[in-house]
């Protein structure tokens, strides 16, 4: 459930009970009628317009109709407050957008305006958070640093080892290996010597801590982190991305076939319905595959990965998938086919508005076709270019797509009168029309062998350029 600002009211006691009479009986006349209260509907509303109630009598009343103890029924101003906290904190990937920052703001203000410091380190928290996903991660250290110098002296150790491990994450996202592994140490001393560490806090010192370990190469402490975070782990999904961590710490150090044993492990923790990790663990096994040279194998996970975005194209992982897909086309499958089919997918991306997906994928198309001096390629998606300029309805797309023309200008520039000319092995007797440009893989011209020479006019021999 995601929270608005209006959403966020502290109720009077009376103002508690009526909700939730109104829940359960739908009007104050029916409260009274199905359980037989010998008062009338106007003295009821007269208790509920007070700030409190007084009356132990009709306190006993509710908690009989409402079938609640009264401390669930009437909650304090704080406990309130903190429900809300609570609900954010639980959901927090959904509050990326700039009026919910806003809402994060407000609540913390509210929070140091009643006097309450645990709470008010969860919003710091909660809106650190925020600023690291929206790409400000200067701001990010500012905020969770505030949160932990307020509850480093409560007694609150969960929540800082927590916080800790979240400072340690925004040291690293910032290549600042030092200050991760300082943070880190901090959390293992909490968690190692402190009193009453829940599982959570375990599952996140691990589970965190493996990913700094993992970038600078520590494989095997990766390993031994990810498979202590499991014993704390409370959900399969949770299982299936460690498992899925642990494949990727075989894969880094070359162990294909143990690599794919745990990818194909993390799958059966995983619900049908969870298509974005089994999209991952797909991709991940395709790469493998790819490692072995297996192509036909990495093909077909490739598919299957990309099968599981078919209602979530515009998503990170989906494009990641695209591009591994790409890969594997381009280099196994005859180039025209791959571009028609590439071509195929920006028309259906374009309808949908996944401006995102679509730049990065002309990113990589063209940079494959400079980097292999491909004309093709670039010819084709500059032709593609010019005609969505010309008919393009978002300004957004057409600036994105002017900068691809421009790249692709520098590269025209760079290859001056060779650009678009076809590249066949060519003999050295024969005329070289306008169209040609000399092409030699590995060796120069004169160190070709007759069997490497290609007659343009016969056409004599062919090979794959």
């Amino acid at each position: 459930m995601k929270l608005s600002q209006k959403d966020i009211i502290v109720l009077t006691e009376g103002q508690q009970i009526r909700r939730e009479i109104i829940e359960k009986y739908g009007s104050i006349e029916q409260f009274i009628s199905k359980n037989n209260i010998p008062i009338l509907s106007s003295t009821i509303e007269e208790y509920l317009s007070k700030k409190s109630i007084t009356s132990q009598k009709f306190k006993c009343t509710l908690v009989l109709a409402l079938d609640k103890e009264y401390n669930k029924i009437v909650l304090s101003e704080f406990e309130q407050i903190e429900r809300y906290i609570d609900t954010i904190t639980e959901n927090i990937e959904l509050y990326r957008q700039k009026e919910d920052l806003e809402l994060l703001e407000f609540l913390k203000d509210l929070c140091v305006k009643k006097n309450m410091p645990v709470s008010t380190a969860k919003m710091y928290r909660a809106i650190s958070k925020y600023n690291f996903h929206n790409n400000n991660p200067t701001a990010a250290l500012e905020q969770i640093k505030f949160a932990i110098d307020l509850i480093k002296d409560k007694n609150e150790h969960n929540l800082h080892i927590i916080f800790l491990c979240e400072l340690a994450l925004i040291y690293f996202f910032q290549s600042e290996n030092l200050k991760s592994e300082k943070a880190f140490k901090q959390a293992e001393k909490l968690v190692d010597n402190s009193p009453n560490i829940n599982n959570y806090s375990k599952y996140v010192y691990y589970s965190t801590y493996s990913c700094l370990l993992f970038s600078t190469g520590k494989s095997n402490k990766a390993r031994d982190m990810l498979i202590k975070a499991i014993e704390f782990s409370d959900t399969s999904k949770k299982t299936a991305q460690l498992i899925i961590n642990i494949g990727a710490t075989y894969e880094k150090e070359g162990e294909c076939n143990k690599s794919l044993e745990y990818y194909e492990k993390a799958l059966e923790y995983l619900q049908e319905e969870d298509l974005i990790n089994r999209g991952i663990i797909f991709n991940n096994i395709s790469k493998v595959y790819i490692i072995k040279g297996e192509y036909d194998l990495a093909l077909q996970n490739s598919i299957k990965a990309i099968s599981c975005f078919a209602d979530n194209q515009n998503n990170p992982v989906s494009i990641s998938c695209y591009l591994n897909y790409f890969h594997i086309k381009i280099n196994n499958t005859d180039i025209a086919n791959v571009l028609d089919e590439f071509i195929q997918l920006i028309d259906d991306l374009t309808q949908k508005g996944f401006y995102k997906a679509i730049n990065e994928y002309l990113n990589y198309f063209i940079d494959v076709g400079i980097k292999q001096t491909d004309d093709r390629i670039v010819r084709r998606i500059e032709t593609y270019i010019t005609a969505a300029i010309g008919k393009c309805a978002s300004e957004e797309y057409k600036e994105m797509l002017v900068t691809h023309m421009g790249n692709i200008s520098i590269y025209k520039n760079q290859r001056g009168s060779k650009y678009g000319k076809k590249k066949v092995f060519i003999n050295s007797s024969t005329d070289i029309p306008p169209d040609i440009e000399l092409f030699v893989i590995g060796k120069n011209k004169d160190e070709l062998k007759e069997s490497d020479i290609i007659d343009y006019k016969t056409n004599s021999k062919s090979r794959k350029t």
